[in-house]
């Protein structure tokens, strides 16, 4: 019952907010899983959570010439894999975001990944998440902009 609501509460999280958190279940799940090559099935799914977070929405970025402006609603999740990745081109960063994502995916699965893959995945993770908090006012923020 306690995933159900979590599950929930989740999706009625503002997208940045539950890619944060999925995305740091996500790490703690690699951090486990790298010491014992082992996912629990409640591990697995953070790693399921994440992937489907990460995947953008549209597909438009994909096609020659795409651009920031094609994400209208993956915006936040674009501007954050750029300031992990570097990279000018909204097709490049969608590619890195669903390279994560099949990542994350196949581990959940129960594939094996070499350990520098996994190794190199923790670190995208971690400047995801990093990247991601900046964006998230707090409520303090949010009271103070609506009083003025």
């Amino acid at each position: 019952m306690a995933t159900i609501h979590e599950s929930v509460r989740s999706n009625a999280l503002p997208r940045d907010l539950a890619l944060r958190m999925a995305i740091g279940r996500a790490i703690d799940a690699l951090v486990l899983y790298s010491a014992g090559h082992d996912l629990s099935p409640t591990q697995a799914q953070w790693l399921k959570r994440a992937a489907e977070l990460l995947r953008p929405t549209s597909d438009e970025p994909l096609k020659t010439g795409g651009s920031l402006a094609n994400f209208r609603n993956d915006i936040g999740l674009i501007r954050a894999a750029k300031s992990v990745w570097d990279s000018p081109e909204a097709r490049s960063l969608a590619a890195k975001l669903a390279e994560a994502a099949d990542d994350l995916e196949k581990l959940s699965r129960g594939e094996v990944l070499p350990d520098e893959d996994v190794e190199r995945l923790k670190e995208s993770l971690r400047a995801f998440r990093n990247a991601i908090e900046p964006s998230i006012p707090i409520m303090s923020e949010r009271i103070e902009k609506t009083h003025r």
